[in-house]
C-alpha cells in the first residue's frame, strides 16, 4: 500500500465508495443517470474529454506545441504506448514532456494516439455512468489494437488506475512517476 506525500494510505477503497455511491443514487433517482443528463457526462460525449475540448484540439496542442520530442510519432504501429490523458492534455504539459523526455532518454521506442486518444473513463465512473465510460474504454482499446500497443504508460493516476482495472489482459499497464 502506498501513501500520499500527507502520509495518508491510497488503498484506492475511496474511489471505490464514491463509483458505488454514485450507482447507488443514480438507481435511486437522485443522481447522475447513465442517460446523460450529468452536464459533465453530456461536455464528454460531446467533446470526447473530460475536460470538454474537442479531441481535434489536444493533436494542434500536440503538433504545434514544439514539446513533444522529434522521434515520437504520433499513431507510428509500436508495442509501447504513452497514454497522456485529458488533464495533461489540456492543461499543464510538464508532466507529459518530461515523460517524453524520460522515457526518450532511456530509449524506449513509445508512439502516441493523439486524436485517437479518448478519455480513459474516470470521470464517467465516478459519475456512476459505468455504461458510457466502458463504451471510452473500448473505443482507447480499438485504437491501442490499431497502432499494435501491448505496454500502456500513464503517468496521471486516474487514468492509471482506471486502464489498469479496466483493459483485457492483452495489455499491461504501467504509472510513470515523474519526481
Amino acid at each position: 500500500m502506498r501513501r500520499c506525500w500527507e502520509n495518508m494510505q491510497n488503498s484506492g477503497w475511496i474511489v471505490g465508495l464514491a463509483v458505488s455511491v454514485a450507482l447507488v443514487a443514480s438507481q435511486l433517482g437522485c443522481g447522475p443517470d447513465r442517460g446523460g443528463s450529468a452536464v459533465g457526462h453530456r461536455t464528454m460525449q460531446v467533446k470526447g474529454a473530460s475536460v470538454g475540448i474537442e479531441t481535434e484540439a489536444r493533436v494542434r496542442r500536440a503538433d504545434r506545441g514544439g514539446w513533444i520530442p522529434k522521434n515520437v510519432e504520433v499513431g507510428k504501429k509500436c508495442e509501447n504506448l504513452y497514454f497522456i490523458g485529458c488533464s495533461a492534455s489540456f492543461g499543464s504539459n510538464r508532466i507529459p514532456k518530461s515523460a517524453l523526455i524520460a522515457l526518450e532518454t532511456a530509449g524506449v521506442d513509445i508512439t502516441l494516439l493523439g486524436e485517437k486518444e479518448s478519455c480513459c473513463g474516470f470521470p464517467l465512473f465516478t459519475m456512476g455512468a459505468t455504461d458510457c465510460a466502458m463504451e471510452y474504454i473500448n473505443k482507447n482499446v480499438a485504437a491501442f489494437r490499431e497502432v499494435g500497443a501491448k505496454n500502456i504508460i500513464a503517468s496521471c493516476p486516474g487514468c492509471y488506475k482506471t486502464l489498469k482495472h479496466y483493459l483485457p489482459d492483452e495489455f499491461k499497464v504501467f504509472h510513470m512517476e515523474i519526481i
